[in-house]
């Protein structure tokens, strides 16, 4: 049969499966990996279609959707912060919970080794291109804050150098956090113009991005997020120069792209919301 993937309003793709069945068998099939995630929503589809090569008799259960997250896109520089709780390992001072950063082979990139028990840790680490995965795990399944012991409260974060927070995690985790994130795609998914006469300021900026330059004719800014999903989109129909206000206050804080274009140039700029 024909299995057709992808995300809603995205590319599609076909995946033709042969194997052999008996009735109410199951069969798990990996799919190739999609050429992007984009799309108009953040929805996974599949559609079989051509069983045994013929029109199937009921089509009704040949489709089904699943909604995803993007995962977040970090900085390669960044601290993690973390306070451990009075949770102990036996009568020793070694702290219940411990973390791995993990880099896309499955290899540990870092390791806290032993933490010690009511103690605050501040790591800068650093990690090139990439997907990753941090876990943090507690051997009493307790996680660093829980309501029916008395091993106090702790916390895990994650902020950008000399920046806001870019992740505070609930420290109610039981036995485990399992974070995954990537390091560098976006910025290296778009070029960038360096020679455009276009100015874009403040960057980065808090709340307000301020678009300068000249438009001799009809004019598109996109505002893109850090995985280029479209989230805002103006039109300047005015000649001569010109001065836009993007209020970015209903975005969260990260890395966006501007991109400005015309029949005569299309450059695309990073900018960052702290």
């Amino acid at each position: 049969m024909d299995i057709e993937y992808k995300v809603v309003g995205g590319t599609s793709h076909t995946y033709s499966w042969t194997g052999n069945l008996a009735f109410l068998e199951t069969e798990e099939v990996e799919l190739p990996k999609l050429s992007n995630w984009s799309g108009s929503e953040n929805t996974f589809e599949v559609i079989l279609s051509n069983p045994n090569g013929q029109v199937d008799d009921y089509i009704a259960n040949n489709t089904m959707k699943s909604e995803f997250e993007n995962v977040p896109e970090y900085p390669e520089n960044f601290v993690l912060f973390v306070n451990t709780n009075s949770g102990s390992i036996g009568s020793s001072q070694i702290s219940e919970t411990s973390w791995d950063f993990y880099n896309g082979n499955g290899n540990i990139e870092y390791s806290s080794g032993n933490l010690i028990v009511n103690s605050d840790y501040k790591d800068t680490l650093t990690f090139t291109k990439g997907c990753y995965t941090f876990v943090m795990n507690d051997t009493d399944e307790d996680g660093l804050e829980f309501w029916a012991n008395s091993d106090g409260g702790g916390l895990v974060r994650i902020r950008e150098i000399g920046a806001s927070w870019l992740k505070a995690f609930d420290p109610d985790f039981g036995t485990n956090i399992i974070h995954q994130f990537t390091v560098g795609y976006a910025q290296n998914t778009i070029s960038v113009e360096q020679n455009s006469t276009w100015e874009i300021y403040p960057n980065p900026t808090k709340n307000t991005l301020n678009i300068e330059g000249i438009s001799n004719e009809k004019t598109k800014l996109t505002l893109q997020d850090n995985l280029g999903k479209i989230i805002l989109e103006k039109t300047i129909t005015n000649s001569g120069f010109t001065s836009e206000i993007i209020n970015l206050e209903q975005f969260e804080n990260g890395v966006y792209f501007i991109k400005i274009s015309n029949s005569k140039e299309e450059i695309t700029k990073k900018v960052v919301k702290i």
